[in-house]
């Protein structure tokens, strides 16, 4: 299961170049702020499961000459819950894919995540 790919996990209070509001509308996008993009990546959006990434909500590609500022969202969030957003580079085919597009992650393999709740 994808959840199973992404047990350890590291939540960070931010991701170099991401900004993201620790409070969010509840809906069907999820706004970010984004710095700078070097190579092309995904801005990835997550549900928690007990603590834990879980399902993909959504991605937003960006690139050095593409910048997106709202992740659309397969699903729409819940007021009062806990989200997560982590960052991916891209594979080159210009496609999210969990499985081919490597997350970010830190020196012992933990995926970096961002945590936000809605309101």
């Amino acid at each position: 299961t994808p959840t199973s790919t992404m047990s350890n996990s590291v939540t960070v209070s931010s991701i170099k170049g991401l900004g993201v509001s620790p409070l969010q509308d509840a809906g069907t996008e999820v706004s970010v702020s984004v710095e700078e993009v070097s190579a092309p990546a995904w801005v990835v959006v997550y549900e928690s499961n007990n603590g834990k990434p879980g399902n993909v909500l959504g991605a937003g590609y960006m690139t050095p000459t593409i910048i997106t500022t709202k992740i659309p969202l397969l699903r729409s969030t819940v007021s009062r819950q806990t989200y997560f957003i982590g960052q991916t580079t891209d594979d080159g085919d210009s496609m999210y894919s969990m499985q081919k597009d490597a997350a970010l992650r830190d020196t012992q393999g933990n995926l970096i995540l961002v945590e936000f709740k809605t309101r």
